[in-house]
């Protein structure tokens, strides 16, 4: 048996071409206009020339120029992904969705302890391209145990299992009654065992003066007679001394 929770979507989410469109590309930046060209200035004989830029460039450390790649795709990409106002509200449902449904099974997970299995989950891509639960179930035993005592045991733990979360679904109500109905059983088979067991502890000793009991003791003795006899004789014939006859 699974409890489960199943959140409704809005339409703008459940969208066929999925989860909201990107927004469009934003305009290229216009480009720089050509630097003017400077005018040639004639540098005094001990004036100290800057070294090219191509030396600067190779003085900075691997390490940092990778870092500034790393920086530099992250803002394209950034800018790839920028999202219209709809999308953002999407992305913001999606994520309060997710939450709750990822607390919703694991109060399930927590209550149902060892009866309760891993939780699993159902996804939507978001505009923003992660993934984000929608919905989740918790597998949990609900079979009857040895006894009468250990089902209502475990069927207690379903229960609990079932309603753990704090707003508890359709499903989840569905297996708590139906762990309800199982407990009513074991109730029942549960008060027959014991009354039985009643019943052998306080049935009463037999009178003298019943005539059954009269008939059985009689009878008894008439038996302990004869066959009490016969058995002395079949000892006494094993413990007599062996004949040789000789011819």
């Amino acid at each position: 048996m699974e409890i489960s929770n199943n959140h409704s979507l809005p339409s703008h989410i459940r969208d066929a071409s999925g989860i909201g469109g990107r927004g469009e590309a934003p305009a290229s930046a216009p480009a720089k206009p050509a630097a003017a060209q400077a005018n040639p200035v004639a540098k005094p004989d001990n004036a100290t020339v800057a070294p090219p830029l191509s030396a600067i460039t190779n003085m900075v450390p691997a390490q940092e120029a990778e870092q500034a790649k790393a920086d530099a795709a992250e803002k394209a990409k950034a800018s790839d992904n920028q999202l219209t106002a709809e999308e953002q509200e999407t992305v913001i449902e999606l994520k309060k969705i997710d939450a709750e449904v990822r607390a919703h099974e694991r109060a399930h997970k927590a209550a149902g302890g060892s009866l309760a299995g891993q939780a699993t989950y159902t996804y939507v891509q978001g505009p923003d391209g992660q993934q984000y639960a929608v919905s989740g179930e918790v597998a949990i035993d609900s079979g009857t145990s040895a006894s009468p005592r250990e089902t209502i045991r475990k069927m207690e733990i379903v229960i609990r299992a079932a309603m753990a979360p704090a707003n508890p679904s359709s499903q989840d109500q569905s297996v708590a009654a139906a762990a309800r109905q199982t407990i009513q059983k074991a109730q029942a088979e549960l008060a027959t065992q014991e009354a039985e067991k009643e019943n052998q502890q306080t049935q009463p000793a037999p009178s003298a003066n019943d005539p059954q009991y009269k008939n059985g003791i009689a009878a008894y003795a008439a038996a302990d007679a004869v066959f009490g006899v016969g058995l002395a004789a079949n000892q006494n014939a094993d413990q007599s001394t062996p004949i040789n006859i000789r011819a």
